[in-house]
Formats: structure tokens, C-alpha cells, sequence
């Protein structure tokens, strides 16, 4: 089940080989000449002048298959399927319906293409923090979701890694990265797992793990400023960023006591509300992920109003 997950400038060339899949931010250069499979994330990237991509090869020699079902368009190798799905979404929009039907959609293909599996999940959405109370764009879009795993009968101890991030404009974004074999999903002893936040974060709670392990790759969720389910450190981005790391560290710890392996963080997606904030930031990140983390920063609005930055990582196993 080998992956190979890089970050670069997406004019860059992937080393080695052509890249076969590229995750796209900020303003990205055509591509179609060198990947196989583009996502265009509508993501600004900071600096704002910058065009950033994430690269994902498979392992050298795999036999792809790409192609469409419906909304949703993929490619594979024998061991791994990235597909996506992009739905028109605006302001009068049903969020929790489209959301529904944008994962019944992305996960009858990922059923009907054999791979039953899922490790990770990426969804992009505009107004995130958008509505009062329940109608707040994201608890909508959690209730979706919600609503389609109930219906595929997807419990939670099978909920995947995720993240939701807010974007200005481009319609509703789901991707994911799914296996042929099984997942280990991991928590943090720390906070309270996402599925069983109490009824004031919504009318569902947010249906994902913490990370998940498909072979040698632990995908990190979005990790924020919180502890059992409370925000902390408002208003003070600094400190955010400190838990943040801190939380990835402990989710890291968890997976090597489960899995008696050790991990290193290799990559790590930085979500700032504002990116004017990196300056901030940027010279602490190093030294509370480690050495070792490639950084991409992208400006995104977060899941709650109140939180300034989320983290998301791959590590590998050593």
C-alpha cells in the first residue's frame, strides 16, 4: 500500500516522475500535461500570490484507472482510490440536503469501485460560520453528513480522519482517499471524541476520528485549540497554535501505543482565519511539529468562529 504524499509550488515538477494526483491552492498553473488527476480546492494560499499543491503518487509501476460515476470522478491503483465530488452550494442553499446526497454520491462510487475502506476526508465549503444557532453552515453541513453515514450504516467507530474548512466561494468540495484494506482509526485522550461533542455543537456532532492509519500513512485530522470539547485560548492565535501542535503530538502518541510503531510527522497543512497572522506563527510551528514537517499555509475560515488556526498532518510510520 505505498503512498508517496509532497507538497510544492505547482509549477514545480513532482521529482523523480510526473505527478499522478495534484490537490490544488491559491492560483494554480495548468497541469493537465503532467497529473493525471486534479482537485482545484479554490483555497487561498498564503503568501497570496503563491500557487501550492499537494502531490500524491502511488506506488511506482501501479496500474491506474480513472474515470466518472455520475458527479464523482477517480482514479485508482490496485491498493488506493482518490475520487471527488463538487456541488454547486449558495446562500439558499438546503446545506444539510446537498451535503447528504453529495456523500451518498462520493461513497456509492467508492463502494462500486472496491474499496470499502475510507481514510481520509476533505471538505471545503463556503460561509462556514455562516447562520445562527443550528442553522450555521457548518452544523448543517455536519447534519448532512450525519444523516448520509446513518443511512449507509457507517458506525462511528468507522468514522475516518477529516477536515471542514470555510473558502469564499466555489460551491460545496468533497474528496477522499480511500483503501482496499482496513483502517486503524485513532483518538485523543484529550478530547472528547468528535461524534460525541454534547447538543450545543449541533444538531449532529461531527461525524470523523481524530486520525486514521491505512498501511504505513496516519492521517491527522484537522486539529484545533481544543480540549474535551471546549474552544480555548480565545483570541490569542499563539497559544491556539501551541495546543494545536500539542494535540497532534498526542494523537501521534496514541497511534504508536495502539499499533506498537513509531510515527514521524512528515507534512502538515496550516489553516489560518487570517493570513496576514503567519508572521506570527511561523518560526514556532517548526519547532512544536518538528524538524522533519513540511509546512503548506493556506487561509481558510475554521469550523468555530472563535478558533484562529487548524493543523492537519501525515505522518509515516518510521
Amino acid at each position: 500500500m505505498e503512498l508517496h504524499v509532497s507538497y510544492t509550488s505547482s509549477e514545480e515538477p513532482c521529482p523523480g516522475q510526473a505527478a499522478v494526483c495534484l490537490i490544488r491552492f491559491g492560483t494554480p498553473e495548468p497541469a493537465a500535461d503532467r497529473a493525471l488527476f486534479c482537485i482545484d480546492t479554490h483555497l487561498p494560499a498564503v503568501p497570496a500570490d503563491a500557487a501550492l499543491a499537494e502531490q500524491i503518487r502511488f506506488a511506482e509501476g501501479a496500474l491506474l484507472s480513472g474515470g466518472t460515476d455520475g458527479a464523482v470522478s477517480y482514479l485508482h491503483s490496485p491498493h488506493w482510490l482518490l475520487a471527488q465530488i463538487h456541488v454547486p452550494l449558495d446562500q439558499a442553499a438546503d446545506v444539510a440536503a446537498i451535503t447528504e446526497q453529495a456523500y451518498l454520491e462520493l461513497f456509492s462510487a467508492q463502494h462500486a469501485l472496491g474499496f470499502p475502506h475510507v481514510a481520509r476526508l476533505w471538505n471545503y465549503l463556503p460561509d462556514i460560520n455562516c447562520g445562527q444557532g443550528d442553522a450555521e453552515v457548518y452544523k448543517q453541513f455536519c447534519w448532512g453528513r450525519h444523516r448520509a453515514f446513518s443511512r449507509l450504516a457507517i458506525a462511528p467507530a468507522q468514522f475516518p480522519a477529516a477536515s471542514a474548512l470555510g473558502r469564499q466561494d466555489g460551491g460545496l468540495l468533497v474528496y477522499m482517499l480511500a483503501a482496499a484494506e482496513p483502517c486503524i482509526h485513532i483518538e485523543n485522550p484529550l478530547q472528547t471524541s468528535a461524534y460525541c461533542y454534547p447538543r450545543e455543537y449541533g444538531p449532529a456532532s461531527p461525524s470523523f476520528a481524530r486520525a486514521s492509519l491505512a498501511g504505513d500513512t496516519l492521517f491527522i485530522s484537522g486539529t484545533a485549540s481544543i480540549l474535551n470539547a471546549q474552544s480555548y485560548h480565545q483570541g490569542d492565535l499563539v497559544k491556539q497554535a501551541e495546543l494545536s501542535c500539542q494535540n497532534i503530538q498526542r494523537v501521534i502518541e496514541q497511534a504508536q501505543l495502539q499499533t506498537a510503531a513509531t510515527f514521524t510527522l512528515r507534512l502538515a497543512k496550516v489553516y489560518l482565519r487570517s493570513g496576514a497572522d503567519r508572521a506570527q506563527v511561523q518560526h514556532l510551528l517548526p519547532a512544536w511539529l518538528g524538524p522533519e514537517c513540511a509546512l503548506l499555509w493556506l487561509e481558510a475560515d475554521i469550523c468555530r468562529a472563535e478558533l484562529l488556526i487548524e493543523i492537519e498532518g501525515i505522518a509515516v510510520r518510521d
